[in-house]
């Protein structure tokens, strides 16, 4: 009874106070959603809920000549549902399809969606995304719940034939198919040997649409990891920090990754409170899954070193794009420069992968120092390699350096993939070094690189010019005794001189560096 009565005076006191102190509504959320993703959200146990935008579809396929039924169906929908207006349905349809069609999309016209993130008023505007394969619609979100059902039940309780429903339905499994992307699960090294068990549960919770292996030395599986997680939210530390435990993790030279695609049909989305953005809850309880069934295998458990999925369907698109990149870009940049006087410099035999150019770390430059003739011409042939080689989903463009460096950087929505760095001259070296130094280069499993001592005077120019890059400073101190006396005097200026002093005094050396073997060249600063 006491119990009772402190409960009813406290939510009497309550009521008082917000009466006086209304608490105010949460705001409007305007944020940019994929179609794709509010299309599977709509998907419920008991089916999918959203029918209408089906019909829809289907009257613009209509409006294109791919159907003669599709205004019908939408016409008799429209009438069913009593909506205000109905019977000019059509005609305002047809001006919307048109207007879509000269003007392109409207990214100003949101979509409504309710706080769960379902559809409130929008189908229209989906069903032409979906038509257009523009996937990126503005929306906003009413911070409400507003459940609106077009289930299949809806229809047969609406009378329509069941001629009609196949028609619908067809097309929902045929839209389904198109546009669904699968989840990208990468089993990291540390799991190696336990890949085709996870990969037998993962079967167990839902379908696995494919299974492929890849396998890299330790510095271009950094990269990997780095690459995957370059469209998430995580702080690059987190991800150095996951390295670190892998690492620990791992002892073999070659280091394994399994990608497992998955199909969901009902991600479970939700919005991720620090940036709005989609999170599917399936795929949060696939990793918990996995990682709590696995972490007690680790030596030294560290979070997320088992799996990982991308949170949404921009997440998985681009892991899946990244592991398909070409991987012979740069051997056949080469391959059409044989004809050409190039050399590859900056280039650290010893941490390159062992059947290089055949593949070649991502996220790395090439330095390519060619003759001031062929700068021109060097530059064509990498840009004729990409456009052969790369498909629409990636891009490469030029950025200038300088009058003698251009970088032409291949890039995944923004995300650098691989940089060719050309030029014929770099400040403070003389033009007849370069000239100097292709002549006498030599080959490395069938590409030209450039020689020790012309190598030495980069790297000490490097010095001065980037003191910050630990693996220039530890290659000239491992090869100083290469110095050649009549490359010394002619190409090395006053300061360069001084800093090949330093390093045969002791005054430089790499005592102040580690190595580093998922840091390219294999060495940082301690």
């Amino acid at each position: 009874m006491i119990h009772r009565i402190i409960s009813k005076t406290v939510n009497c006191l309550r009521r008082v106070y917000h009466r006086f102190f209304p608490t105010p509504l949460p705001p409007i959320v305007h944020h940019t959603y994929d179609a794709r993703e509010l299309f599977f959200h709509e998907h419920t146990p008991s089916g999918f809920n959203r029918y209408d935008m089906i019909v829809r579809l289907l009257a613009v396929d209509n409006y294109y000549g791919k159907n003669d039924y599709g205004f019908n169906l939408y016409r008799k929908m429209q009438e069913a549902r009593h909506a205000i207006g109905w019977e000019g349905a059509v005609d305002r349809f047809n001006a919307l399809i048109k207007s879509y069609e000269v003007n392109g999309y409207d990214d100003t016209s949101e979509i409504l969606l309710d706080q769960n993130l379902h559809l409130w008023d929008g189908s229209h505007r989906l069903a032409l995304a979906f038509y257009y394969k523009k996937f990126q619609i503005s929306c906003a979100v009413e911070p409400v719940t507003h459940m609106v059902y077009y289930g299949i039940d809806w229809f047969i309780e609406h009378d329509f034939t069941i001629d009609e429903i196949s028609r619908i339905q067809a097309k929902y499994e045929q839209l389904k198919r198109e546009i669904q992307v699968p989840f990208i699960c990468t089993l990291w090294a540390p799991v190696a040997d336990y890949f085709d068990e996870i990969t037998a549960k993962l079967k167990l919770i839902c379908p696995v649409v494919s299974v492929k292996d890849y396998s890299y030395d330790e510095y271009s599986y950094a990269q990997v990891v780095r690459k995957v997680y370059a469209v998430d939210d995580i702080e690059p530390w987190k991800i150095e920090k996951k390295l670190e435990y892998m690492r620990k993790n791992v002892s073999t030279e070659r280091w394994s990754v399994r990608v497992v695609q998955l199909q969901l049909d009902t991600p479970d989305f939700r919005r991720k409170s620090v940036n709005d953005n989609l999170l599917s809850r399936t795929c949060e309880d696939i990793k918990r899954i996995i990682r709590n069934c696995y972490k007690g295998k680790m030596p030294q458990y560290y979070h997320d070193i088992i799996c990982h999925i991308g949170d949404n369907y921009y997440q998985n698109d681009f892991i899946h794009k990244l592991f398909n990149v070409p991987s012979n870009i740069t051997s056949e940049v080469l391959n059409q420069l044989k004809k050409y006087d190039y050399t590859i410099v900056k280039f650290n035999a010893e941490s390159a992968p062992s059947d290089f150019p055949l593949h070649y770390p991502l996220g790395k430059d090439l330095d390519l120092v060619c003759t001031e003739q062929n700068f021109t011409d060097v530059l064509s042939i990498v840009e004729q390699v990409l456009d052969n080689c790369l498909s629409n989903d990636y891009s490469y463009r030029r950025a200038h350096v300088s009058d003698c460096r251009t970088q032409i950087r291949v890039e995944l929505e923004g995300c650098l993939l691989y940089a060719y760095d050309v030029y014929y001259q770099s400040d403070g070296i003389k033009l007849s070094f370069f000239e100097e130094l292709i002549k006498n280069s030599q080959f490395y499993n069938g590409v030209k690189i450039s020689t020790n001592p012309y190598e030495l005077v980069l790297r000490i120019y490097e010095i001065i010019n980037h003191p910050q890059k630990a693996q220039h400073l530890y290659y000239a101190c491992r090869n100083i005794d290469a110095l050649d006396d009549k490359v010394y005097s002619a190409y090395l200026s006053e300061p360069a001189k001084e800093i090949v002093s330093k390093i045969k005094s002791g005054e430089k050396s790499a005592d102040c560096i580690v190595v580093d073997k998922m840091s390219w060249g294999g060495v940082k600063f301690k």
